[in-house]
């Protein structure tokens, strides 16, 4: 299990610089920065799906808000 997470840690790692570094287009950056502050999004959503715990309604609406800003930030 900590092999399989050191590697996936790695993995998003490589994704992002490729990312940052796959394009010059000055909307890159912008748009690359928002998608890798979600990550706690996926930190939350496996706690409740591993440790059963549950989303308190300000957490869900928060991730919801989130969601949201970066669907309309890419349509942007």
């Amino acid at each position: 299990m900590v092999v399989a997470c050191g590697v996936f840690d790695a993995l998003a790692n490589v994704f992002i610089q490729t990312g940052l570094h796959s394009s010059t287009a000055p909307s890159t950056l912008p748009v690359i920065s928002v998608l890798n502050a979600l990550y706690p999004i996926g930190t939350v959503v496996l706690a409740g799906i591993v440790l059963r715990e549950r989303l308190a309604v300000l957490q869900a609406v928060g991730i919801g808000l989130a969601l949201t800003a970066s669907v309309t930030l890419a349509l942007a």
